[in-house]
């Protein structure tokens, strides 16, 4: 019986032990070391951290490249400071869950009970709550203009700055996920309110310095003591690395954090045990398990929102955390709790836009044993898979200022490839067995799709597994792209045939051709509307582009430039009933070419089709 329980005892050792450190550590800094190197270098990037850690124990830490290009200063991995953008927003979310545990905050009590400075509009008849904002339900538009400003001065308490530009509600709340800056930034401002602190005060009295992360702060610009050590971030322009400025965010709480490997090393500690650090309890158990638990979930084939984390998982493995990006910095917080692991990625440049899903799921691949079993194939006719081919437009953009442009990137495709599906999302294309009527599994990997019919049972919507905080809505015919693109293309060449060709031709009428072909012209007075029309719209289209040609500069204000071009579309609409008018006259004169009548209507069909154009995305007055 001893050597029964002596045997038990031993195998129990091991396998806890496997529990606390199931990877094997001899592997990692190689392997890791190597991808690292390999995938920042093909990037550009300039310099960057990895942090990995098992249970309490760290078992890589390491700086890759520079902090600065021109001096040549290494990236120090317990020194240099790294933006962490996103990331921020899980300090958000314990601090939620802090005043819940007091008692001060309910979950699923309106919100507009704890605002005092301003309410949320009660455009549905459901209430926003916190469970809303922290699974990114609530419903708001996203809000880009003003994200990132260059000025100190921009710099607003969160109380300014919500109340004059706080999203309109477009969906009602807890229907579907939208990932909302703004929302997690309501709710930042509301545990201002009960705690009775500014943001920074309450981060840094009731986590950052219990922690001891003495290289995290949510001040801008840094304070002096932090400064000096700032990672420089970089632009790739032309093939070439560009310095940049200090980024400056506005809503301060949901982005702006600046921390170390060393820090974040802490963190990532304090969540793999589940709130607490040593003698510290940031949240108990209790509170840490809800934000693990859903939210909400589109279908129960794709992943939840959870209450503040993001549910990555993915090929069997269950994968929790947060992303951050700002221009220059990008970052990937990742816990596997099953496997008592955490990681942590950041760097400080543009890079290509997947450098960190790489590395994790690199990691992933190389490390974790995930049970991972596919679901058997269904074979459907194509007549059947049909019904799922279309465009669909992410929910996640701007819906009534004049960046809903945004939206014609944030979509993808679905066609019909013999007994699959073929998912074109910019340049990647992917394909989908089916594994239920409106559930398909992509090749070679157990990541799913799913799909959602509306009351009339035509397929509306569509749902991404690893993406559960965006969903996507079929695109009507007038939405598609194509469909704009067509539009955009007959203005552009009927406007350039009004400008070029009607002065091309009354030169050469007026020296070559007799008074009495020049009489069967349209008149000058009628061309002249329609010139002018044509060349507002061509005056507009170019100071458009150029306000508007970087991503900087579609974020950072409204250019003064634009709020003066935005007169032009206002121009447009009595040219356009002039233009009408005109045309009437026009096909009242029998004398004038049948070619030349059909031309002026062509020009006022292409000046209408502008301004439904101008009035679709929002260019039809000031919306900002």
């Amino acid at each position: 019986m001893k050597r029964f329980y002596l045997i038990a005892l031993l195998v129990l050792s091991f396998s806890t032990l496997f529990a606390i450190n199931p990877i094997d550590t001899a592997r990692v800094n190689p392997f890791m070391d190597g991808v690292l190197k390999a995938k920042l270098r093909s990037s550009d990037v300039a310099g960057g951290v990895i942090v990995l850690t098992s249970g309490s124990e760290v078992i890589l830490k390491r700086g890759y490249g520079y902090a600065d290009i021109l001096t040549r200063e290494p990236v120090a991995v317990d020194s240099t400071l790294f933006r962490i953008g996103s990331i921020s927003k899980l300090f958000v979310w314990l601090a939620v869950m802090q005043q819940v545990e007091e008692g001060k905050l309910d979950l699923n009590t309106n919100i507009n009970t704890y605002l005092t400075d301003f309410k949320i509009p009660d455009s549905f008849d459901e209430a926003v709550t916190l469970t809303h904002l922290m699974g990114h339900t609530a419903g708001f538009e996203d809000r880009v203009i003003g994200l990132f400003v260059n000025d100190t001065d921009k710099l607003k308490s969160l109380s300014e700055l919500l109340a004059d530009d706080l999203p309109k509600r477009i969906r009602r709340p807890g229907e579907y996920a939208s990932y909302s800056n703004h929302g997690a930034a309501v709710a930042a401002h509301i545990v201002e309110i009960v705690s009775g602190l500014s943001w920074n005060e309450y981060v840094e009295q009731k986590i950052i310095n219990p922690l001891g992360l003495y290289s995290t702060t949510f001040r801008q610009p840094l304070p002096d003591s932090l400064a000096s050590r700032m990672s420089k971030g970089y632009a790739n322009v032309g093939g070439q690395l560009m310095q940049k400025p200090f980024e400056l965010i506005p809503l301060a709480a949901i982005g702006a954090a600046t921390t170390s490997a060393r820090d974040m090393a802490i963190f990532i500690q304090m969540l793999l045990n589940k709130g607490s650090l040593g003698d510290v309890e940031i949240i108990d158990s209790t509170s840490f398990n809800l934000m693990l638990s859903p939210s909400h979930r589109h279908d129960k084939w794709v992943n939840p929102s959870l209450h503040g984390f993001l549910d990555l998982g993915k090929d069997g493995c269950r994968i929790i955390g947060h992303g951050g990006d700002t221009f220059w910095f990008h970052s990937l917080l990742a816990l596997l709790p099953d496997q008592n692991i955490g990681l942590f990625i950041s760097q400080n440049s543009e890079g290509r836009g997947n450098e960190q899903s790489f590395i994790l799921d690199a990691f992933v691949d190389e490390f974790m044993d995930c049970p991972n079993e596919p679901m058997p194939v269904i074979e459907f006719k194509s007549d059947y898979l049909e019904q799922f081919a279309g465009e669909y437009i992410s929910n996640r953009y701007p819906h009534s200022d004049y960046l809903k442009l945004i939206s014609l990137g944030a979509r993808l495709k679905i066609l019909v490839d013999g007994a699959q599906l073929k998912m074109v999302k910019g340049n990647k294309i992917t394909y989908w067995n089916p594994v239920g009527s409106v559930v398909f599994q992509q090749e070679w990997s157990n990541e799913r799709i799913a799909f959602e019919k509306d009351k009339k049972g035509k397929i509306s919507m569509l749902f991404e597994q690893n993406l559960p905080i965006v969903a996507y809505s079929k695109a009507k015919p007038y939405e598609k792209r194509g469909a704009h693109i067509m539009i955009f293309t007959f203005i552009l060449i009927t406007c350039l045939l009004a400008l070029l060709y009607w002065p091309f031709v009354y030169i050469i009428r007026r020296r070559y051709q007799p008074i009495s072909i020049v009489s069967r012209a349209i008149p000058v007075g009628s061309k002249l509307v329609a010139w002018s029309s044509a060349l507002l719209l061509a005056v507009f289209a170019l100071g458009v582009l150029s306000v508007l040609g970087g991503k900087e500069q579609a974020v950072y204000a409204v250019p003064s430039l634009l709020k003066i071009l935005l007169i032009i579309p206002i121009i447009q609409i009595p040219l356009v009933v002039l233009m009408f008018v005109q045309t009437i006259g026009v096909f009242g004169h029998k004398t004038i070419g049948l070619t030349s009548r059909m031309f002026y209507l062509l020009i006022l069909l292409a000046n209408i089709a502008a301004l439904w154009e101008l009035y679709y995305w929002n260019f039809l007055g000031w919306n900002y």
